[in-house]
């Protein structure tokens, strides 16, 4: 019998594999956010396995300690960061 958790792993596997296989197949740029926040704890998520987690006020904050518990920090310097390439090679390149 599988759980909630088990249920909810296969549901983001399966939508991250075909977000994948999309951005390849269009040759767009794609941010996995699961590969980015893996290694949190509960993934980044809270226990309602929706929801990621974040300090209340920090999510701007790309210190360590931010960067290996709220997935909102993560979140926010990826993204930042992939913006920036995309600046640097599509705009400026």
């Amino acid at each position: 019998m599988f759980g909630l958790a088990d249920i909810h792993y296969m549901n983001v596997n399966d939508f991250t594999t075909a977000m994948w296989r999309n951005a390849a197949h269009f040759d767009i740029p794609l941010i996995n956010f699961w590969a980015a926040t893996r290694h949190l704890p509960n993934g980044g998520l809270l226990d309602d396995l929706v929801h990621m987690t974040g300090d209340g006020a920090g999510t701007l904050i790309f210190d360590e300690a931010h960067l290996q518990e709220y997935a909102y920090s993560v979140w926010n310097l990826i993204t930042l960061q992939t913006l920036d390439l995309l600046r640097r090679e599509v705009l400026e390149g």
